[in-house]
């Protein structure tokens, strides 16, 4: 299992004789989260199930969970709810959940149209407003406790923010191509992915810096059950995967239009761009490594395939397989790849 990065990890395959007496120590630890009075008990199975939940958020300090009824579960990593911080958000279910870098703010959506946002420690600045639309992502200013802004989207990316008397909505861009699914800020930057592809907006300049369409070209994969995965390895580096196909963007400023204002324009380049031999469900980015959730194959009858979590390293141009480790989760073969997320 490897990325079909040119020359990466083909090699190794001439060493696999040699090192079959060695056992091969997997890199992550696997545990399930099952100490949570939201785990339920299945009467078909004498196994914890979990109960019907719809996304998910990783901060630091505690997991935040959205559930298809509405209601966010605030626990530990251990898995222990903890009962003064939970929300009764919604009455449909969570689409997104985000958390300011600090973790003193949820924000929350959901298929009603609904945005919540939450302070653990201070009620003052709870919010809840409605869109006409479903809305899929939300995402919290990274420094919200200063700014009070958030991005969400439907067809449009709206900036919102608390006004003097009522909140107020600012329409930045609209992206065609469907309801944007997934959003993530960094700095000034904000990415935001639909079903044709993924674009980047700078906030500051209030312009789109570019989008790229989707470029994965199996057909045989239905679309939408790989929506795009994004995730920000640093302030100037975007990384995207869309199924199999994997491209690393880096936005730079553009020295053409140096002259002609005092914030500088910006554009995107394609630092990296190559074929995996597996499925993205998931994507995040660690110390500049890349780990993707993902699955060997997927087809309607069959249902999803072995779940893996997999570390590709940079070396040069390139990257090369740092760690590959399968694991399993209680009926996975029977969820959709749409419905996985990987927290960070």
């Amino acid at each position: 299992m490897c990325a079909d990065t040119n020359n990466s990890i083909e090699n190794e395959e001439a060493d696999d004789n040699d090192d079959e007496a060695e056992e091969y120590e997997p890199v992550f630890k696997f545990c399930p989260i099952t100490n949570s009075s939201e785990f339920r008990e299945n009467k078909n199975n004498t196994k914890n199930a979990p109960a019907e939940f719809s996304c998910m958020a990783v901060h630091a300090r505690f997991i935040v969970v959205g559930k298809t009824t509405g209601e966010i579960i605030i626990m530990d990593h251990m898995g222990h709810t903890i009962p003064q911080y939970q929300i009764k958000a919604h009455t449909y279910p969570v689409n997104a959940i985000s958390i300011d870098d600090n973790g003193d703010y949820i924000g929350s959506c959901c298929q009603e149209g609904k945005v919540k946002i939450s302070g653990l420690f201070s009620k003052n600045e709870d919010q809840l407003h409605t869109f006409p639309r479903p809305i899929k992502a939300v995402c919290l200013d990274p420094n919200f406790s200063k700014s009070k802004q958030y991005i969400t989207g439907d067809t449009t990316l709206i900036l919102n923010e608390r006004g003097t008397f009522r909140h107020k909505e600012t329409k930045l861009i609209d992206f065609q191509g469907g309801l944007i699914h997934t959003l993530r800020w960094k700095e000034t930057l904000i990415a935001a992915a639909n079903d044709k592809g993924v674009g980047v907006y700078d906030l500051r300049a209030r312009r789109l810096v570019g989008f790229l369409e989707s470029t994965d070209t199996n057909t045989d994969v239905p679309r939408g059950i790989f929506p795009s995965r994004i995730s920000w390895n640093d302030s100037t580096t975007l990384v995207i995967a869309w199924a199999s196909t994997v491209k690393v963007i880096t936005i730079t400023n553009d020295t053409m239009y140096e002259h002609q204002s005092s914030i500088p324009r910006k554009s995107i380049n394609i630092a990296a761009s190559f074929k995996l031999e597996f499925f993205v469900c998931g994507l995040t980015s660690i110390n500049r490594d890349l780990v993707f959730l993902s699955i060997e194959n997927f087809t309607i009858s069959d249902g999803t395939s072995e779940l893996s979590l997999t570390i590709l390293s940079p070396s040069g141009k390139e990257y090369e397989e740092k760690a590959h480790d399968p694991f399993s989760m209680q009926g996975d073969q029977q969820t959709s790849p749409f419905q996985f997320q990987l927290g960070k």
